[in-house]
């Protein structure tokens, strides 16, 4: 699309469109892309396999930029060979500083990243390449990589996102989510398909646990071919979500 690699054209070519004919969902795009633009100070590009990086310079270094080119890259590899994904186009990836990505994407206080048609990260000034910066970078390209397969559940996304870049759920964590579950207070899995960026940071903690445990037991369910399998059929997702619903005793 043209939003995702060239924005400023597509403003223009969208007020035009405006001008000539009003249309309040294309205003309500052209507001946000408007509003990130305003915002987006990252001017720099690197280019790999799969990803175009736009980073800024005066946050990033170009190291530790051509680092984040090489997870992207190598993420997209690896969960493209475990789920089936296919890109037309290269990934764009967005990486600037905290407050920047804060106002151009409104995102809630404990985003670390976020994907939206492009993978957005934040990152501190002069941020090197560490393990967490690689698990956000590989968390949102597997979210990439699933938005190619189709349109799935926040739960499915949110899970898979941590499983595939990583994440092991601490025993802690665990305890909680079955305590919780055995008390009544979680949400089913069909309660957690819609987007949780109004959630606080207690909500998304929760949330993001049972979404990993709801993962966890998929795949030690069905393992990775069954998985892999339900990518190519999604009808069978609501009769496997109330499967893992009874599973995890919510």
């Amino acid at each position: 699309m043209l939003f995702r690699s060239d924005p400023r054209h597509a403003l223009e070519y969208w007020r035009e469109a405006l001008d000539a004919a009003p249309s309040p969902g294309l205003e309500k795009l052209y507001q946000q892309v408007q509003k990130e633009q305003a915002n987006d100070q990252s001017s720099e590009k690197l280019y790999g396999v799969r990803v175009v990086l736009r980073y800024d310079s005066a946050t990033v270094p170009v190291d530790t930029a051509r680092e984040m080119v090489k997870v992207v890259d190598s993420t997209y590899a690896r969960v493209s060979s475990q789920l089936g994904c296919s890109a037309e186009e290269k990934i764009v990836t967005i990486v600037q500083s905290r407050e920047a990505y804060r106002k151009a994407t409104d995102a809630a206080e404990w985003s670390g990243g976020q994907y939206d048609g492009r993978i957005r990260v934040p990152a501190m000034t002069g941020q090197q390449m560490s393990t967490q910066a690689e698990e956000v970078l590989a968390h949102e390209t597997t979210h990439a990589c699933l938005h190619m397969l189709g349109e799935w559940p926040s739960w499915l996304h949110e899970g898979m996102a941590q499983k595939l870049s990583g994440a092991v759920l601490p025993a802690s964590a665990k305890a909680q989510v079955a305590a919780m579950a055995k008390a009544g207070q979680l949400p089913k899995l069909e309660q957690l398909k819609q987007g949780w960026g109004g959630f606080t940071t207690n909500q998304a903690r929760v949330a993001y646990s049972l979404a990993l445990a709801a993962v966890d037991a998929l795949y030690e369910e069905f393992g990775s071919d069954g998985v892999r399998n339900l990518m190519r059929n999604p009808e069978r997702l609501p009769a496997i979500s109330a499967e893992l619903d009874k599973r995890l005793g919510l």
